[in-house]
Protein backbone atom coordinates (compact mmCIF):
# COMPACT_ATOMS: atom_id res chain seq x y z
CA UNK A 1 0.00 0.00 0.00
CA UNK A 2 1.71 3.45 -0.57
CA UNK A 3 0.25 6.62 0.99
CA UNK A 4 -0.76 10.07 -1.03
CA UNK A 5 0.81 12.53 0.84
CA UNK A 6 -0.99 14.84 -1.55
CA UNK A 7 -4.09 13.39 0.58
CA UNK A 8 -5.83 15.50 3.12
CA UNK A 9 -3.82 13.74 6.64
CA UNK A 10 -7.10 12.15 7.78
CA UNK A 11 -7.56 10.37 4.58
CA UNK A 12 -4.83 7.87 6.08
CA UNK A 13 -4.44 9.01 9.65
CA UNK A 14 -5.43 5.17 10.82
CA UNK A 15 -1.77 4.19 9.28
CA UNK A 16 0.50 6.54 11.10
CA UNK A 17 2.64 4.79 13.83
CA UNK A 18 0.53 6.00 16.68
CA UNK A 19 -2.77 5.00 15.54
CA UNK A 20 -1.14 1.40 14.37
CA UNK A 21 0.64 1.42 17.88
CA UNK A 22 -2.87 1.96 19.67
CA UNK A 23 -4.88 -0.50 17.73
CA UNK A 24 -1.88 -3.38 18.18
CA UNK A 25 -0.22 -2.35 21.24
CA UNK A 26 3.60 -3.18 21.93
CA UNK A 27 5.44 -4.95 19.07
CA UNK A 28 7.28 -7.87 20.03
CA UNK A 29 9.78 -6.83 17.70
CA UNK A 30 11.32 -3.41 16.17
CA UNK A 31 13.65 -3.90 13.50
CA UNK A 32 15.40 -1.11 11.69
CA UNK A 33 16.95 -0.45 8.35
CA UNK A 34 18.97 2.14 7.27
CA UNK A 35 18.82 3.49 2.67
CA UNK A 36 20.77 5.94 1.40
CA UNK A 37 20.03 7.75 -2.10
CA UNK A 38 22.15 10.23 -3.57
CA UNK A 39 21.14 12.01 -6.91
CA UNK A 40 23.92 13.61 -8.73
CA UNK A 41 24.24 16.99 -7.36
CA UNK A 42 21.69 16.24 -4.96
CA UNK A 43 22.93 16.17 -1.11
CA UNK A 44 22.80 12.25 0.42
CA UNK A 45 19.45 11.41 1.93
CA UNK A 46 19.54 8.88 4.78
CA UNK A 47 16.09 6.68 5.31
CA UNK A 48 15.60 4.34 8.52
CA UNK A 49 12.74 1.91 7.27
CA UNK A 50 11.19 0.12 10.20
CA UNK A 51 9.10 -3.18 10.67
CA UNK A 52 6.81 -3.57 13.80
CA UNK A 53 6.12 -7.43 14.73
CA UNK A 54 2.91 -7.96 16.54
CA UNK A 55 3.48 -11.77 17.33
CA UNK A 56 0.70 -12.26 19.27
CA UNK A 57 -2.15 -10.95 16.93
CA UNK A 58 0.08 -12.06 13.60
CA UNK A 59 0.85 -9.21 12.50
CA UNK A 60 3.43 -7.62 10.59
CA UNK A 61 3.60 -3.71 9.79
CA UNK A 62 6.58 -1.98 7.63
CA UNK A 63 6.97 1.28 7.08
CA UNK A 64 9.33 2.70 4.20
CA UNK A 65 12.07 5.30 3.54
CA UNK A 66 11.12 7.52 6.63
CA UNK A 67 13.12 10.72 6.58
CA UNK A 68 15.79 11.36 9.53
CA UNK A 69 15.24 14.77 10.65
CA UNK A 70 18.89 15.76 11.87
CA UNK A 71 22.42 13.76 10.67
CA UNK A 72 25.25 14.00 13.44
CA UNK A 73 28.77 12.48 13.39
CA UNK A 74 27.61 9.65 15.47
CA UNK A 75 23.31 9.93 15.43
CA UNK A 76 20.42 9.93 13.82
CA UNK A 77 17.77 12.31 14.95
CA UNK A 78 14.36 10.18 14.27
CA UNK A 79 11.26 11.50 14.73
CA UNK A 80 9.00 8.22 13.46
CA UNK A 81 5.37 9.99 14.83
CA UNK A 82 6.22 13.40 12.86
CA UNK A 83 7.80 12.13 9.64
CA UNK A 84 5.45 11.51 6.11
CA UNK A 85 5.01 7.86 6.08
CA UNK A 86 5.92 7.63 2.02
CA UNK A 87 4.73 3.65 1.88
CA UNK A 88 3.81 0.90 4.12
CA UNK A 89 3.59 -2.59 4.19
CA UNK A 90 1.03 -5.09 6.37
CA UNK A 91 1.43 -8.72 6.63
CA UNK A 92 -1.26 -10.91 8.31
CA UNK A 93 -1.69 -14.23 9.81
CA UNK A 94 0.25 -17.28 11.01
CA UNK A 95 2.29 -17.47 7.95
CA UNK A 96 2.03 -14.95 5.53
CA UNK A 97 4.12 -14.72 1.67
CA UNK A 98 7.49 -13.23 2.09
CA UNK A 99 7.38 -11.50 5.33
CA UNK A 100 10.22 -9.04 6.78
CA UNK A 101 13.05 -11.11 8.24
CA UNK A 102 13.18 -10.79 11.87
CA UNK A 103 17.11 -11.21 11.97
CA UNK A 104 18.55 -8.21 9.57
CA UNK A 105 18.77 -4.96 10.64
CA UNK A 106 19.52 -3.22 13.44
CA UNK A 107 16.79 -3.68 17.09
CA UNK A 108 15.55 -0.90 18.28
CA UNK A 109 17.24 -1.36 22.50
CA UNK A 110 20.75 -1.13 19.90
CA UNK A 111 19.83 1.50 17.79
CA UNK A 112 18.47 4.02 20.22
CA UNK A 113 18.79 2.09 23.83
CA UNK A 114 15.16 2.37 23.86
CA UNK A 115 12.72 -0.80 24.91
CA UNK A 116 9.92 -1.53 22.45
CA UNK A 117 7.52 -0.51 25.58
CA UNK A 118 9.60 3.24 25.75
CA UNK A 119 9.03 3.49 21.91
CA UNK A 120 5.07 2.62 22.43
CA UNK A 121 4.58 5.07 25.14
CA UNK A 122 6.85 7.90 23.20
CA UNK A 123 4.68 7.68 20.00
CA UNK A 124 1.25 7.18 21.31
CA UNK A 125 1.45 10.09 24.02
CA UNK A 126 2.61 13.05 21.99
CA UNK A 127 3.65 11.47 17.93
CA UNK A 128 4.32 14.86 16.99
CA UNK A 129 6.89 15.70 19.18
CA UNK A 130 8.72 11.90 20.34
CA UNK A 131 11.99 11.94 18.47
CA UNK A 132 14.85 9.82 19.80
CA UNK A 133 18.51 9.48 18.49
CA UNK A 134 19.87 6.27 17.08
CA UNK A 135 23.18 5.58 16.78
CA UNK A 136 24.91 5.13 13.36
CA UNK A 137 27.04 2.74 14.43
CA UNK A 138 24.40 0.43 15.28
CA UNK A 139 23.76 0.54 11.07
CA UNK A 140 27.71 -0.53 10.17
CA UNK A 141 27.77 -2.87 7.28
CA UNK A 142 23.65 -1.49 6.00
Amino acid sequence: MNIDLESPRSEWMAYWPENILRTYGVPSLIRLFRSMQHDGNEPLYIYIDYDLFFDDQDVIISYRSVFIDEIGEDFYHFCPGRAPVPSMRMWYGKEPHYPPSRTTGTSLEEAAALTNEEFYRLITESPETACFDLKVSAFAGQ
